[in-house]
């Protein structure tokens, strides 16, 4: 979230997140930790997307195949 505020980004893709278990963070934990950061920053949606696995977007267009991954777990 910081580089897409630094670099003043007009969009940015979430990538490499959720394939493999690396670490002891909750599977899930890089998408809920970025959606708080998007929010507590007051980033638009669209501007900062998180697509799911095997979902493909064309860049200029802003048109996804598949829409932004949605939390499945109910936050404590």
């Amino acid at each position: 979230m910081q580089a897409h505020l630094d670099l003043q980004s007009t969009q940015s893709i979430a990538m490499h997140f959720g394939t493999f278990q690396l670490t002891t963070e909750g599977i899930d934990e890089p998408v809920l930790r970025l959606e708080d950061a998007r929010r507590a920053r007051d980033v638009a949606e669209w501007r900062f997307r998180m697509l799911g696995f095997g979902a493909s977007m064309r860049i200029g267009d802003g048109q996804c195949d598949n829409s932004a991954i949605r939390n499945t777990r109910k936050r404590d």
